[in-house]
């Protein structure tokens, strides 16, 4: 009973008051929360998007150099070496070697030259 004799006192005005400044104390903690975040998100994302645009520069000069020493016939034990890594990992990352293009079956066949005999050409 002592709630309801509480709500007597008080006008309609005074409890609607207080129920929308502690709704708009909960929507303002909320919203300041929100800009944080929005705000956190957003230099993450430019960061990311800044590494990401670095490690590819990166990994184009590498690749750079390693097409400069594969060309330099540097032993590949010695550039594993410099770079610490394995030889395996090392021949992944290096070009591969350039093989001639196939020719055809015809032209791979050993071919003699021509007798002049004509006796098994077809008229």
């Amino acid at each position: 009973m002592e709630h309801e004799h509480t709500d007597e006192h008080a006008s309609v005005d005074d409890i609607t008051t207080r129920a929308l400044a502690k709704a708009r104390q909960e929507f303002e903690r909320r919203e300041a929360r929100s800009r944080e975040e929005i705000a956190r998100a957003v230099r993450a994302f430019r960061s990311i998007d800044q590494l990401d645009r670095e490690l590819k520069d990166k990994r184009a000069e590498l690749e750079s150099a390693l097409d400069a020493l594969a060309g330099l016939d540097v032993n590949r034990a010695v550039i594993a070496e410099a770079l610490g890594i394995t030889e395996g990992t090392l021949a992944r990352r290096l070009p591969s070697k350039r093989k001639s293009p196939r020719t055809s079956g015809a032209s791979r066949r050993v071919q003699g030259r021509p007798s002049g005999n004509t006796d098994s050409d077809v008229l």
